[in-house]
């Protein structure tokens, strides 16, 4: 309030640690048939979304290829600055993995006994998640450690894979 920006005006903002971390897993069979699949998450962490701190400024690009949302604050022209209005909820539910496979039923066949189990199956990571982070991962921590953590630094994200096997048991 003295028309300085110092030392004894700075605060903390926000924090990187979730107040809850959780999983749930879960396998449901019927007949052949099985389902399983995890589901992560985390309650209560912040994320500083240096994306935005960056490229939300109109003297950051000169005027030019500027983002959309720095139009929300057109009064914004100096350069990036640590700033509580980039720090977003971290808190994201995601589902980590499922799997449905199919176990053949080789008992069946009569196949010598070189065979015990066959098992098809898909499974995909990462399929979704629920959050309400504008970065493009809530679960960033962009070079490890400590010091880094909920420092979203355009962290890779993770990604999406699906996967098609065969498990089988001799």
């Amino acid at each position: 309030k003295d028309g300085v920006i110092n030392e004894e005006d700075y605060q903390v903002i926000g924090n990187a640690y979730p107040d809850v971390t959780f999983g749930f897993s879960n396998t449901f069979t019927y007949k052949n048939w099985e389902l399983s699949f995890l589901l992560r998450g985390a309650i209560g962490n912040d994320v500083l979304n240096v994306h935005r701190m960056y490229y939300e400024g109109f003297n950051y690009f000169g005027g030019k290829n500027i983002l959309v949302s720095t139009l929300e604050h057109p009064e914004y022209k100096g350069s990036a600055v640590f700033s509580d209005r980039f720090v977003e909820d971290g808190s994201y539910l995601r589902l980590k993995n499922i799997m449905l496979g199919y176990n053949l039923p080789v008992k069946k066949w009569k196949v010598k006994n070189w065979l015990s189990a066959l098992k098809i199956y898909v499974s995909a990571q990462n399929l979704f998640t629920i959050t309400g982070y504008s970065g493009m991962d809530p679960e960033v921590n962009s070079w490890g450690g400590d010091t880094n953590a909920g420092l979203d630094y355009l962290t890779y994200p993770n990604v999406k894979t699906i996967t098609f096997g065969a498990k089988v048991q001799f």
